[in-house]
Order: C-alpha cells, then sequence, then structure tokens
C-alpha cells in the first residue's frame, strides 16, 4: 500500500463491515492499513457515514446496486414446486449464512413468535454449528432437531453449501418475505436482493440496514427484543397484501439500478483524477 501511495496512487475503498468476520489478527491488521492509506471511503448508506472516525479521509455514499443480472425467469409457483412448498403457505425465507448461534436463534424464536397457521420457514444455507468430535452429543441433537424438520411442511430447511446463481430465484420467488436475522453488522446485499425480486424485507435496527428499512418503509425490529420482531413480522405481512413488493423493486430500480450505480463511482473516479491533476 505504501509503494503505490508514493507514486501518488488513489486509493478508494467500500466499508462494508466495520470489522472483519474473521477473528484472525493479520485480517484486522490488513483492514487497519487499508484505511491508513485511503483517500475515499465509499459508505453503502448514511449511518456508517455519520459514525465514522476516519473524518480526515473523504467519505462518499455510494447505495449497493440490485442484482439485475440474476435469473429470474420463474413463478412463484414454479419456484415452490421445485422447493416442495404448498401453494398456500406465507413463506418466509432467510437466504445466506448463519455466522453464529445468536442469529440462528433469532431466526427460531422470531418464526416461533410469528402467528400464521400456514407459515413456512425457508432457507438455503443451515449451519452445522456443532462438530462430532467435539461436541457429539449436541451435534445428534441438532442432526436429529434438522430429520424432523424434515417432515414439518412449516421447514424447508435445505443446506447447500453454493447456490448457484441461476438458483437464487428459486428462494427469493417462492418466498413472500425476506427476514434478515443479523445481531451486529454494518450491511446487508439482501435488501437490495430482496428488492431484486420485490419482496418485503423485515431486518434488524442496525447500521445501515436499519436506515435504508426505514427509508423504504419497510419492518424493523431490535436485536434481542422478539416482541418487536413479532411485531414487524405481522407488519411484513400486512405489507406483503398491500404490494409493497412491488412498490420496493421499484424504489430499487429508480435509485439502486446498475448504470446509476457504476456512473456513481465512475464520476467519483474522475473527480478524484482532475483534482489530483490540478493539485500538481
Amino acid at each position: 500500500m505504501e509503494f503505490w501511495k508514493n507514486k501518488n496512487t488513489k486509493i478508494i475503498i467500500t466499508k462494508h463491515n466495520e470489522l472483519p468476520h474473521s477473528k484472525k489478527s493479520k485480517i484486522l491488521i490488513a483492514y487497519q492499513n487499508i484505511y491508513k492509506y485511503a483517500d475515499v471511503i465509499i459508505h453503502l448508506g448514511e449511518k456508517s457515514v455519520d459514525n465514522s472516525t476516519f473524518n480526515s479521509i473523504r467519505n462518499s455514499i455510494i447505495p449497493h446496486p440490485l442484482y439485475e443480472n440474476l435469473p429470474n425467469t420463474l413463478t412463484q409457483l414454479e419456484s415452490r414446486e421445485r422447493l416442495g412448498i404448498a401453494t398456500d403457505r406465507f413463506v418466509i425465507c432467510c437466504f445466506g449464512n448463519y455466522r453464529n448461534q445468536d442469529e440462528l436463534n433469532l431466526t427460531i424464536n422470531a418464526f416461533k413468535k410469528f402467528k400464521d397457521s400456514k407459515k413456512t420457514l425457508l432457507t438455503a444455507k443451515w449451519p452445522k454449528l456443532f462438530g462430532w468430535k467435539k461436541e457429539p452429543t449436541k451435534r445428534l441433537k441438532h442432526e436429529i432437531y434438522l430429520k424432523r424438520k424434515h417432515f414439518d411442511k412449516r421447514y424447508c430447511l435445505n443446506n447447500i453449501e453454493y447456490v448457484s446463481e441461476s438458483d437464487i430465484q428459486l428462494y427469493l420467488n417462492a418466498c413472500d418475505i425476506v427476514f434478515i436475522p443479523r445481531i451486529d453488522t454494518l450491511n446487508t446485499g439482501n435488501i437490495p436482493l430482496a428488492f431484486t425480486f420485490g419482496k418485503v424485507v423485515v431486518g434488524p435496527e442496525i447500521g445501515n440496514i436499519g436506515s435504508l428499512l426505514q427509508r423504504t418503509g419497510n419492518p424493523s425490529f431490535i436485536p434481542g427484543e422478539l416482541s418487536s420482531v413479532e411485531q414487524a413480522l405481522n407488519q411484513a405481512k400486512t405489507l406483503v397484501l398491500a404490494d409493497k413488493g412491488q412498490e420496493n423493486y421499484r424504489f430499487g430500480k429508480q435509485h439502486w439500478n446498475v448504470n446509476l450505480v457504476a456512473q456513481m463511482h465512475l464520476d467519483l473516479y474522475k473527480d478524484l483524477i482532475l483534482n489530483n491533476d490540478s493539485n500538481k
């Protein structure tokens, strides 16, 4: 980094997380070094700018774009048929990895609290939190839990190692709402992903996630307060009936389309180059 900085190179980074997901010290040091030499930090929302500790560095907000290049050819009926979900179910989708036990507990408890006789929880990835060697008893109980849920139409718990781009539409088109079970995260790609497929989103009131949900009129909850989660899910169900998902899609196409976001990046680069030339 120092080599390129000495050559008057402009260094731009996008702030996805406050801290790396990995606990390895080398990765944390890499984070710190990149911020040390950065000329611009691109933020995905206003909240991370407000909380930024790098006031001497230029901060710019450029939103996460939609996933417009993903295949989207299947109907809800076709998607549910392939996943084995009945057409009359109200489907809550959690898409992506669970990072810890707390996120998994949040999902399970929130689903239990949600009052709907035809509810179904859909996941693409279900964690193996316990190893057979270190915690065999806990792992066995977890496997039994999954086996029981396999025969319960309230659950469609898939555990796909890698969901191909062509299969992402299966999960997003099959569901009614997208639930984001994050506890302590700055950003998520699941909001623009849900908007791409015209879905209502429920997520935590943290970081840029909470501010984006509030800005777009989607329900948010306070992590750790189950009554708040239950209220958000009930609100989401009402919004589904009011066609809020299509409103989300239109908002995304207007504000987060790929061409617009790409142009925002390009304008930033051009501005840096022009300012660099004028200061020579």
